[in-house]
């Protein structure tokens, strides 16, 4: 996959954790997904961002 892919995923994701904001049942369910998903892109890519990939898709926050 590229990196387009990735942010095309990231996307849409990002779209349902705007959706359900309100709805906490929802959003664990997406950072579930989320973080699943980074996990199994860094095992096909070691160079994957996986924390760049949970902040847009709206899961986690930025470090600082």
């Amino acid at each position: 996959m590229t990196k387009k892919h990735f942010e095309a995923i990231a996307k849409i994701i990002h779209s349902y954790t705007q959706t359900y904001r309100d709805n906490d049942s929802h959003i664990r369910l997406l950072v579930h997904i989320a973080e699943d998903m980074a996990d199994t892109f860094k095992e096909d890519n070691p160079r994957f961002q996986q924390n760049k990939f949970l902040v847009a898709c709206g899961t986690h926050h930025r470090n600082r």
